[in-house]
């Protein structure tokens, strides 16, 4: 690298800090004013009773990460807390308006926290959306992707909130990279970091789910015609990788979950919703399941949670519906 090539990668590089800093401080003035949401209102005190009692079955229809990575900087000051574990698995939402009322001389600040980091989270998606760009077609796409992320409504709007939508797209986006990389570098660490966000997104939201089909479409799309070529000894060091990959991302989940629930049997799962009580009766109760009990619950939740929603309940263009629209919500 010769020295005008060195002083344009440094002024890419000081470029990128500073849109990225500018993203920051739009955050920071905007959650420094905005009172706290109707889901934040729920997501920390749930996220801190997790941290505190590990009780990993509470509002179990929103995974466990993205509350607690935000009440994470509640344990260098702890708040009032006296919600018993009991109360708050059945009852979280008394557990959330007792915890304004225990903290309401510091409960805008304990906010503020939260919400910084996410806003931590928002930062890293930013180098990565700058980062892949440059990998892709050169400094100035980058730079340029990187304004238009800097300045998005959308992504300033849901960075400077504790909520499981952001932490949903991050990781999945870090996953999508890092299998992108991998794929084309066969270097372990980006199987190994892209199994780690991957199991991340589905701790973040449930949805996270529909990733698996996607890297698996992905990776069979990239590895077609090389499978035609491959000896067995190749097909089989494959086949170990992704093994690794699915390890790596299972543990991370576990892990999550505090270890709790590990194989729980499909027999004992105590399904509410008719989908999941199906497929219970079909197969057999002695099958165990990979997912963690807490996570397994929570989809059965939210399917339940949707069949018992009112007339009407969604709108989209003029439009309502009782069950949402396939390709929105």
């Amino acid at each position: 690298m010769n020295l005008n090539e060195h002083n344009q990668a440094r002024l890419t590089l000081a470029a990128c800090f500073l849109l990225l800093a500018c993203f920051a401080l739009q955050c920071i003035f905007s959650m420094r004013l905005k009172s706290p949401t109707v889901d934040e209102f729920v997501h920390l005190p749930v996220g801190y009773s997790l941290l505190v009692d590990g009780d990993f079955l509470t509002d179990p229809i929103n995974p466990p990460f993205m509350r607690m990575w935000a009440a994470l900087p509640l344990l260098v000051n702890p708040p009032r807390w006296s919600t018993p574990v009991d109360e708050m698995r059945q009852r979280f939402w008394l557990g959330a308006y007792r915890f304004m009322r225990e903290n309401r001389e510091r409960y805008h600040s304990m906010f503020l926290s939260g919400r910084c980091m996410v806003l931590f989270l928002g930062l890293v998606l930013g180098w990565y959306v700058f980062y892949w760009t440059k990998c892709l077609y050169g400094s100035k796409c980058a730079l340029g992707a990187l304004f238009i992320y800097t300045l998005s409504p959308n992504l300033l709007a849901h960075t400077r909130l504790i909520t499981a939508d952001f932490g949903g797209a991050c990781f999945t986006f870090l996953t999508l990279f890092h299998f992108w990389r991998w794929r084309r570098t066969d270097n372990m660490k980006h199987l190994c970091a892209g199994a780690l966000f991957f199991g991340l997104a589905l701790l973040s939201k449930l949805t996270g789910i529909f990733l698996t089909p996607i890297l698996v479409l992905l990776f069979v799309l990239d590895a077609r015609n090389e499978l035609k070529s491959y000896q067995r000894k190749d097909v089989r060091r494959l086949c170990g990788r992704i093994g690794v990959f699915a390890a790596v991302s299972l543990a991370v989940v576990h892990a999550g979950y505090g270890f709790q629930g590990i194989l729980p049997l499909l027999g004992d799962l105590p399904f509410q919703s008719s989908l999941l009580e199906g497929v219970k009766q079909a197969l057999p109760g002695f099958m165990p399941v990979p997912l963690p009990e807490g996570f397994i619950l929570g989809i059965d939740h939210a399917l339940r949670h949707d069949a018992a929603l009112p007339i009407g309940s969604f709108f989209l263009l003029g439009e309502l519906s009782s069950r949402g629209w396939w390709y929105y919500f």
